[in-house]
């Protein structure tokens, strides 16, 4: 099994270097459009039906400005400064230099524009610079037109669009819009500042959807403003880069000059009618450019797991808990985790995920935060703690460890003092709380505004995290049996601090790594996808349960992004049991052949997903015989 499955990612990994040979196809260029090869990292939704097309562009390739598609402005005074030619220069090396200098008494910089070479309207407008390191002057990127003077039509005759104002050396940058002129009739929107961490380095794009009925602003590929404000210009506009000296900017007499504006690349692309050939290659491109992360790509590369649902369940024969059971009926005398190590091993497994708390709210290992756990059992007289045994047994074994912690918890329902929607303010608190007598060897904290249950929760997931790592799953189910007082989850919080605590680990389910498969039977789709469209950027989407039969076809990624949709790297988790049930009952549960669990191998990890197969461990803590004959 194990060397057909690598001829079968072999085989994926090739059509993905082809999809990523592919992906560097440029939009056809038009006249004033560098005639080479185009590849743009975002580009905005086009609308129902049509694609993007580059309109113009300049790549800034040569020694000298094309000033066929670029004024040069100078000599003259500009504020406090002046602009002169010799300050607009490229470098060689395939950027624009705009350079700010003093020059003798005065201070000097450049200045293009577009106007009377390159005039046109609507379609996505970006470029990608550097911004200048001094203060005393800022670089900015707008549009123009002669019309902006015009009083009486409001934007709609001419508007001073900047898409970009630099005046700051913070982490912050300006949009604005005006219009009706620059006198008294003067009117204006925006003074929109946007603080965006790390932007004072390195090279970032600045775009403007331009609409017939809307203005959208975007950094890096992030929308940043939506405006009608003026009611939207409808004439032709030119460009321009610019960099400008005022006080604004600061004290250019503290500047240490010369100082450099740097751009990149200035593109234009209209909207226009897609044809079927040339609409499904740009929607094949734009998928094909969707890449896995390291931590996803491992997973992947493992494609089996064991699943192990073990806890008070076991013992009283359901599959979903109350909340209400005594932990002294949690007794497996002769637990064995080595013994499921030595299963998963033979198997072809390569990770193992531990129930350490279901639906019921027990927990499997020693937590300092509830006594509804191992530490209230009769098993090793309070001192076992499951999760230890299985990561040492898994050490030993040379497998990764993954951890399921549910979100719902029964018993923080039903207890009086439980802690699930308690009603409890949110208000900020440290995580994890300090505990008497049990101080963390891992010293980071985090500083949360959350309720008592998501403390609880970040508390335990710290604990397993720090204390049991390096964990390379967390497992947060969607289900629950039972719901009080409206309680929230802070995922967000929950997502952080796992990426900071581990680095390594995938979240499943109601997380941006891994999605459900959809059922759990272990079937899986005709064509599962691993680029799938979400309606949301990731930060903001919900990751709800993916049942639809249909999830990636081209028409269900064409459809999401004419509604503004995104395209996501989320590949699926194929998760059944062996047995008829999750936790082990008696021996007279149903126990799938060999033969059925090689096909749900066969149609999972060949279909494109990781085979997440439950095993669960019996009453005395071992995996059943006929269970690992199987």
């Amino acid at each position: 099994m194990k060397y057909q499955s690598q001829y079968i990612m072999k085989g994926l990994v090739l059509f993905g270097v082809f999809c990523v040979i592919a992906s560097v196809v440029s939009a056809v260029a038009e006249p004033g459009a560098d005639t080479v090869k185009i590849r743009e990292e975002f580009m905005p939704p086009a609308g129902e039906g049509k694609t993007w097309k580059l309109a113009w562009s300049d790549e800034f390739n040569g020694t000298k400005i094309d000033t066929s598609k670029w004024e040069i402005l100078g000599d003259w005074k500009r504020r406090d400064g002046y602009w002169i030619k010799e300050d607009s220069y490229l470098d060689g090396k395939g950027n624009l230099i705009i350079r700010t200098k003093k020059d003798g008494d005065r201070y000097t910089s450049g200045a293009m524009r577009t106007r009377n070479r390159f005039e046109h309207k609507f379609g996505y407008w970006v470029c990608r610079c550097k911004f200048p390191e001094q203060v005393g002057h800022w670089p900015a990127f707008w549009l123009h037109a002669n019309s902006v003077g015009k009083v009486g039509n409001e934007g709609r005759d001419g508007t001073e669009i900047d898409i970009m104002e630099k005046p700051w050396l913070e982490d912050k940058i300006t949009q604005n819009l005006h219009w009706d002129g620059y006198g008294a009739a003067h009117k204006n929107a925006g003074g929109k500042i946007s603080t965006i961490p790390g932007i004072s380095e390195g090279f970032h794009t600045f775009g403007l959807h331009w609409k017939q009925d809307e203005y959208v602003f975007y950094v890096d590929g992030k929308e940043t403003w939506r405006t009608n404000a003026g009611g939207v210009s409808q004439v032709p506009q030119y460009m321009k880069l610019t960099e400008e000296i005022g006080k604004w900017g600061g004290d250019i007499t503290k500047a240490k000059l010369p100082d450099y504006f740097v751009a990149d690349y200035v593109r234009v692309y209209d909207a226009v009618e897609q044809s079927g050939t040339a609409g499904q290659k740009e929607l094949i491109r734009k998928a094909a450019n969707v890449r896995p992360s390291a931590r996803q790509l491992a997973w992947q590369q493992g494609e089996f797991i064991c699943f192990i649902h073990f806890g008070v369940n076991t013992f009283t024969a359901r599959e979903w808990g109350t909340g209400k059971e005594d932990p002294k009926i949690f007794n497996p005398e002769k637990l064995d985790t080595d013994q499921w190590c030595r299963m998963m091993k033979a198997a072809g497994m390569i990770q193992a995920i531990l129930t350490v708390k279901h639906h019921d709210g027990f927990c499997l290992w020693q937590t300092r935060y509830t006594t509804h756990s191992v530490a209230s059992s009769r098993w090793r007289n309070g001192k076992g703690d499951v999760l230890r045994d299985l990561v040492n047994s898994c050490k030993k074994y040379g497998l990764k460890v993954g951890v399921y912690l549910s979100p719902a918890d029964l018993y923080q329902i039903e207890s009086p003092d439980g802690l699930y929607g308690n009603l409890s303010k949110y208000s900020e608190r440290l995580i994890p709380r300090p505990t008497p007598g049990r101080p963390f060897r891992d010293k980071r904290t985090f500083k949360y505004v959350v309720d008592d249950y998501n403390e609880y929760f970040l508390n335990q997931l710290f604990e397993l995290l720090t204390e049991y790592g390096p964990i390379h799953e967390v497992w947060f189910d969607g289900a629950h049996p039972k719901r009080k007082g409206g309680q929230k989850y802070t995922y967000a919080q929950w997502y952080e601090m796992i990426r900071e605590l581990a680095p390594e680990a995938v979240i499943f389910g109601k997380g941006p790594d891994l999605r459900w498969c959809g059922n759990e039977r272990g079937d899986t789709r005709a064509a599962e996808w691993s680029v799938i469209p979400i309606s949301a950027p990731v930060e903001k989407f919900d990751w709800p349960d993916m049942t639809a039969r249909d999830l990636a076809s081209l028409s269900k990624l064409r459809e999401s992004l004419n509604r503004g949709g995104y395209l996501h790297w989320y590949p699926a988790e194929t998760d059944t049991s062996i047995r008829q049930g999750w936790f082990w009952r008696d021996e007279k549960q149903r126990v799938k052949t060999t033969e059925h669990i090689l096909d749900i191998w066969y149609r999972s990890i060949g279909g494109n997903t990781v085979l997440l197969l439950n095993v669960p461990p019996n009453r005395d803590g071992l995996f059943a015989e006929r269970d690992s004959k199987v």
